[in-house]
């Protein structure tokens, strides 16, 4: 069994999909392209999508037979059902809607001393958890909250 997830807002993209009864999986298309078993063709559905919205959609990608994994879903596929044959269906394990729901129907009762304190502790977390790579790292500000907010 395969598992393949996507983070929860799609920063990093995972392609799956079928090439001659194999199975292709990537973080960019381009890698999928590169494997030997790799028969491509042009979805025109697509290409269409793109000259409407100036993007392709998610699941949908530019070639037939390769989708793009949608934010916050798990692709599970059983290696003795593994067949292009056999549509594999992403399984929703977060929505930020229902988040958002959750968050109104139970609002937060604090202080402003104790939100502002929980705020602070909350993005220097996820900071700290961002600030592994391979490569350096670097900041873009646009002068608004939220930079000021991140670089405090």
């Amino acid at each position: 069994m395969l598992y393949l997830g996507r983070d929860r807002l799609g920063e990093k993209p995972l392609y799956y999909g079928w090439s001659a009864n194999v199975f292709l999986f990537a973080s960019e298309l381009k890698a999928v392209c590169q494997h030997p078993a790799w028969q491509g063709s042009i979805n025109r559905d697509a290409l269409t999508l793109f000259l409407r919205h100036n993007y392709i959609p998610a699941p949908y990608t530019i070639y037939h037979n390769i989708w793009k994994l949608p934010p916050g879903t798990l692709l599970t596929v059983p290696a003795d059902q593994c067949s292009p044959h056999i549509p594999l269906e992403p399984t929703p394990y977060w929505s930020a809607q229902t988040i958002a729901e959750r968050g109104c129907a139970s609002p937060v009762n604090m202080s402003d001393a104790e939100a502002i304190a929980y705020l602070d502790h909350v993005v220097r977390e996820a900071v700290r958890l961002q600030m592994v790579a391979d490569v350096p790292l670097g900041a873009f500000l646009s002068g608004g909250v939220d930079s000021s907010t991140m670089l405090r």
